[in-house]
């Protein structure tokens, strides 16, 4: 692949990467207020952890994601 065409996949990459940390410690601040903070950190970093699973395969990619 060209690398000039794999420039718009990297840039998708990284916004997938950021929001991921972003959804990640937003879930953490606004839980750790009502319930443990190891079970908020925990949470959050498994919704942020499926979140950028979907959305690499989805948005970044393009095609459907795989466990191979």
């Amino acid at each position: 692949m060209n690398k000039l065409k794999q420039i718009p996949e990297f840039l998708r990459f990284v916004m997938v990467g950021l929001f991921a940390t972003g959804l990640h410690y937003g879930i953490y601040f606004v839980l750790q207020k009502f319930i443990q903070v190891n079970v908020a950190y925990t949470l959050g970093y498994v919704l942020s952890f499926v979140a950028n699973f979907y959305l690499t395969a989805y948005f970044t990619f393009g095609q459907p994601p795989s466990w191979k």
